[in-house]
């Protein structure tokens, strides 16, 4: 909830703590580290769950090791729910509160000999994406999948089980700790084992996927063996045709496990581990100012470590004419257009000089001539993302393709009927053309190239008043289906996916971000949604629910109906500010 993306960045901003959100029993927490070890908070309810200690809230790890930091707590006066994960240990007013004895000094990641920590800007969409519930709301459910066999661990409360939420943080950036080359006992990376070594994997960050591989000296790959207890138990990994292992949900949501290789230490030529993490994208922004900065890192070992940070230079801006503005941060705005494969798409360049250098992803050839952006798609799976970047000595601009048969993007300024409703044009305080549709049963109708009736797939580029406080009422955009009914596309019940909470603003302004991270009507789970219609060349559109205000709709995309795991690529696409998975590779990811 808000209250929990607000505290994860205070934590962040003002403690100088590693801390992210991580999905929960049913929503989102936020764990953060200092002291030596992680905290699961839930900020929104103001609770935790006690560790072992009475004091001090338990970590992801300790919850998973330690089932009777759930069991003990009982809802009072009902015991029927023994640890409902819906009542924690609350602090309340008890004082002046000391969580440990022997201080320790608050410390991020920990790096050993051989070992490196990269954290980029952007996310290639690997995200703690699971939770475990005894139930979910059915706005929840129609997009949760039960992964209790993919993830390998235990579920020690009856009707509880472990699920995919395809929910998706808007802005959130990844991380990589590597080690690459010969392991020795002597690096306190590894320790002896009975069968072989192993190799501990400890983050403050919760970790989403891991690659591993151990190289023989006859060529051949090492099994490798995991362990999330600690190592009391181990169970084999599977290993790829390359003899590499990559995991995902055995090791996503967990902040620490060991690794171990089958075979003598010596024996081994090369070790190569990538493990990825869920990263705050504040974990500098709050350290560093413009102008001069001092960062200090600390050694516990050793006289030399190699540091490097990227940062962002104030730059001209460059805009594409005929590109719609979707999910953007001040300085880093995203654009997004419809390709038609058969045809070459000219976009007008804004902003960029005649030196300016075109990059883009492999389904798509891209230059820039004569202030024109020239787009030729290549053959490849449809539907899909591309993506193309313009980059004039700094000044960036990135573009998202959707690349697509039988789709249409119409923008909003090609709406009739408007009931309650006007077009407001771009101006200094909006980036974009929109319509403003105000109140209850306000309309629009949006012309269409002629469809057949059958299942599409629309998804709605609009936001709602940011002043309004969670929960202050419904808001919704509508459609109109193909028996005459209204099926809600896009609403907010709780500003909660918007992860800038300090951003409200006054009654009648926006928030700092020209587009909000659209919701479907139940709080919290986004979903382009799935719509009956007839066959008709236009889409009749209403706002629906009380106390709703101002809701801006710049463009509607419809298509024949997608699979899942299309509409979960395009919600990371559309609705992230800063996904962008070409420039975190699978090379970069396995460092193979």
């Amino acid at each position: 909830g808000p209250l929990n993306n607000l505290s994860a960045n205070l934590f962040t901003t003002a403690g100088l703590c590693p801390a992210s959100q991580t999905a929960g029993y049913g929503h989102s927490f936020e764990s953060v580290f200092y002291d030596g070890k992680g905290h699961v908070y839930d900020l929104s309810a103001q609770k935790f769950f006690s560790a072992a200690d009475n004091e001090s809230a338990a970590s992801l790890e300790e919850l998973e090791l330690e089932p009777g930091l759930f069991l003990r707590m009982v809802l009072y006066n009902n015991p029927e729910f023994v640890g409902s994960g819906d009542h924690f240990a609350r602090l309340g007013n008890r004082g002046h509160h000391v969580q440990n004895p022997a201080f320790q000094e608050k410390v991020g990641m920990k790096l050993n000999p051989g070992e490196k920590l990269r954290v980029y800007f952007s996310n290639d969409g690997m995200v703690n994406d699971l939770q475990c519930a005894h139930h979910l709301n059915l706005g929840a459910l129609e997009h949760a999948v039960d992964f209790e066999k993919e993830t390998g661990a235990k579920v020690t409360r009856a009707n509880r089980k472990i699920y995919r939420i395809d929910r998706y943080f808007p802005h959130y950036a990844n991380a990589f700790l590597v080690f690459s080359g010969k392991p020795v006992l002597k690096n306190p990376a590894f320790k002896a084992a009975k069968d072989g070594f192993c190799y501990t994997v400890r983050s403050c960050y919760p970790i989403v996927y891991g690659t591993y591989s151990a190289k023989l000296d006859d060529g051949t790959f090492a099994d490798i063996e995991i362990s999330t207890d600690r190592g009391k138990t181990f169970r084999a990994l599977e290993k790829d045709a390359d003899g590499v292992v990559r995991e995902d949900y055995k090791v996503r949501a967990r902040q620490s496990y060991i690794i171990k290789v089958k075979a003598p230490i010596a024996k081994v030529v090369e070790f190569k581990a990538a493990t990825e993490m869920q990263v705050n994208p504040r974990i500098l922004t709050s350290r560093l100012a413009k102008g001069d900065n001092e960062l200090l890192f600390k050694a516990v070992s050793g006289k030399q470590a190699d540091i490097t940070l990227q940062y962002r230079k104030d730059a001209k801006k460059i805009s594409i004419d005929g590109a719609l503005y979707n999910g953007v941060i001040p300085g880093y705005e995203r654009q997004t257009a419809l390709l038609d494969p058969a045809k070459v798409l000219e976009l007008k360049v804004n902003g960029a000089g005649e030196n300016a250098k075109v990059k883009s992803t492999s389904g798509v050839d891209a230059i820039l001539k004569d202030g024109k952006l020239i787009i030729t798609p290549k053959d490849g799976k449809l539907p899909r993302f591309d993506f193309v970047e313009i980059d004039d000595d700094g000044a960036k601009k990135e573009l998202t393709l959707i690349v697509a048969k039988n789709a249409q993007l119409i923008p909003a300024e090609k709406a009739t009927k408007l009931k309650k409703a006007k077009l407001v044009k771009a101006n200094d305080k909006l980036i974009q053309n929109v319509v403003e549709l105000s109140g209850e049963y306000s309309a629009m109708r949006l012309p269409i190239a002629r469809i057949p009736a059958g299942k599409y797939t629309v998804w709605a580029l609009a936001r709602f008043n940011s002043h309004l406080r969670p929960n202050s009422g419904p808001r919704s955009l509508f459609i109109k289906t193909r028996n005459g009914n209204w099926q809600g596309i896009a609403g907010v019940r709780n500003t909660g996916a918007e992860f800038y909470k300090a951003q409200y603003g006054k009654p009648g302004e926006r928030a700092q971000f020209k587009w909000d991270y659209p919701l479907k009507y139940r709080y919290p789970y986004l979903r382009p949604t799935s719509v009956h219609l007839k066959g008709t060349d236009k889409l009749d559109f209403r706002i629906q629910g009380q106390n709703i205000g101002v809701t801006e709709v710049a463009a509607v995309l419809i298509m024949p109906e997608q699979d899942r795991e299309f509409l979960n690529q395009m919600i990371k696409v559309l609705c992230g500010y800063n996904h962008e998975p070409w420039k975190i590779s699978q090379s970069n990811k396995d460092l193979l």
